[in-house]
């Protein structure tokens, strides 16, 4: 998004301009049904969860990218 602003008064002008992501600016909620399920015969598992409620509808208008990190027990 580009935002641009100008500003007239008697005989000076100004020009600004600013520009952005929508990505870097907002923050959702976090993911819904967050599930794991062991692997039959396996150490792994599978996750899965569900966009947030109020993340906007069609989901592919603003993809959201999840992170999943995973730490072992000791």
């Amino acid at each position: 998004i580009e935002v641009v602003m100008e500003a007239v008064h008697k005989l000076k002008y100004e020009n600004y301009t600013s520009s952005f992501f929508i990505r870097d600016i907002i923050k959702p909620d976090p993911p819904k049904n967050l599930q794991l399920r062991p692997l039959k015969n396996s150490r792994q598992v599978e996750v899965s969860w569900e966009y947030p409620d109020t993340w906007s509808t069609p989901h592919s208008y603003f993809s959201l990218t999840f992170c999943v990190q995973v730490q072992g027990k000791n």
